[in-house]
């Protein structure tokens, strides 16, 4: 069990909202600012993106597609990264809704993933960050709308963004570029972007790893959960993950238009109801929002 100084010592993300660096275990000390080292993904990795993947389909009869999910794992013990999971649920534009959810718990992820699971649930992902607020206690790190109401209020920054369903459709946006209006009816603030419209948006390789979670989306309005996963919690650096989501399927990476990261190290979790399938570790720690993507009637 982690200790409430522990789970404190993450908030240390609330540096971010005043534009300096963070020490989060899950967002890497990385921002945007563009410097040498994260201009070409390592040649391991580019190995690991070939080999074949586990893939399993949901269909209904008829054959609609309601999801897809893709596992690549590193099974030889002589390489690096023995032990990592490359996961993706691939989700079809009409297949799905948008729902995230102010939850603010702090225990194993696993816990609280089974205990708030739905029969409509294709796939949960955990949310954004959050802060120390003193004796008001832990809150969520920036905008969450759920169902038309703000849960949480938007949080100006310079780096991060905004994933957001509106008229239908779900996107993403740097949060310099997102506009809260009533036609907004589902949101999530989080950081850092990864991808922005198909090019990399991590310039810096700080070789800091931890387990990593993010969404995202394709122009044809389908989307994709995504994360990477080692039982040391040693996955990914910001920057190898940005390039798995960003590479080309020629290339074994997801081809992604724009993707969001969301809270890495300890509180990364994506749990696939349907099919059992579940990854993360357990260890308590505090969660301010989970994103759920639910089946269509």
């Amino acid at each position: 069990m982690r200790s409430r100084s522990a789970i404190l010592a993450d908030a240390s993300c609330l540096f971010l909202l005043f534009g300096a660096a963070c020490a989060h275990p899950g967002f890497a000390q990385s921002t945007n600012d563009k410097q040498p080292g994260c201009s070409s993904p390592p040649s391991w990795l580019q190995e690991l993106l070939q080999e074949p993947r586990v893939t399993r389909t949901i269909q209904l009869p008829g054959g609609k597609l309601l999801e897809r999910v893709l596992v690549i794992r590193q099974g030889d013990p002589i390489k690096p990264r023995f032990g990592l999971e490359r996961v993706a649920v691939k989700l079809p534009s009409d297949s799905f809704s948008f729902k995230p959810e102010e939850i603010r718990l702090s225990e194993d992820p696993y816990a609280i993933f089974q205990s708030r699971r739905s029969r409509r649930d294709l796939v949960m992902v955990n949310g954004g960050f959050f802060m120390d607020m003193g004796e008001k206690g832990m809150r969520p790190m920036g905008l969450i709308v759920s169902n038309g109401k703000v849960k949480s209020p938007f949080h100006k920054s310079r780096i991060g963004g905004t994933m957001y369903a509106e008229s239908g459709a779900v996107r993403i946006v740097p949060n310099s570029l997102f506009h809260l209006r009533p036609t907004v009816v589902e949101a999530l603030q989080s950081l850092p972007i990864l991808v922005i419209d198909t090019r990399p948006a991590i310039f810096r390789e700080d070789h800091v790893l931890a387990n990593r979670t993010a969404v995202a989306t394709y122009p044809d309005g389908s989307a994709v959960v995504a994360g990477g996963f080692s039982d040391d919690n040693q996955a990914l650096s910001l920057c190898e993950f940005a390039f798995f989501l960003q590479l080309p399927e020629s290339r074994g990476g997801l081809a992604v238009q724009s993707a969001l990261g969301m809270d890495g190290g300890p509180a990364a979790h994506i749990l696939v109801p349907l099919l059992g399938f579940e990854w993360g570790i357990r260890s308590e720690t505090y969660l301010p929002s989970l994103v759920r993507f639910v089946g269509k009637p």
